[in-house]
């Protein structure tokens, strides 16, 4: 999957795109399945938020699951990356992210780059990739443009 040049450009302005449908429902099926079965599996930490529960975490799937391994390296997700970004990249970690159906709270504000012991990096990145619908009244992702520099 190629971007059209309009997309990298938007992107490089506003500091976000949305690319839908990167992954078939197969795949999709297949990831979200493990996924659940790692998230049941294992203690995940309670990410809060000052309304209450924001959402359950688990750090670094893909050292534990091939799946998920396979998921953080899909060549399609990576091609996107390195064309928005303009140049190869590594990858720094994958996580696991669970919100529930009824009674999670919004997701606080922040921004994810300057957590990254690697902000410091040229370009950074983050993929956020949804295995389930999820609507505004369950917090979808949003994004706040970029102040002009």
């Amino acid at each position: 999957m190629a971007l059209q040049e309009r997309e990298v450009t938007q992107y490089r302005t506003d500091g976000y795109l949305k690319v839908p449908q990167v992954l078939t429902p197969a795949e999709v099926a297949e990831f979200l399945e493990e996924a659940t079965a790692m998230l049941r599996r294992h203690d995940t930490l309670q990410w809060p938020s000052e309304a209450g529960r924001g959402m359950d975490w688990g750090a670094d799937a893909e050292l534990e699951s091939r799946l998920m391994r396979r998921l953080a390296l899909h060549p399609e997700v990576t091609a996107i990356a390195e064309q928005l970004a303009g140049r190869p990249l590594r990858l720094f970690k994958s996580e696991l992210l669970r919100k529930e159906q009824v009674g999670s709270a919004p997701t606080p504000v922040h921004v994810d780059e300057g957590a990254f012991p690697i902000s410091g990096e040229p370009v950074t990145l983050t993929a956020w990739v949804a295995l389930v619908d999820v609507p505004a009244e369950r917090g979808c992702m949003t994004f706040a443009e970029r102040a002009p520099s």
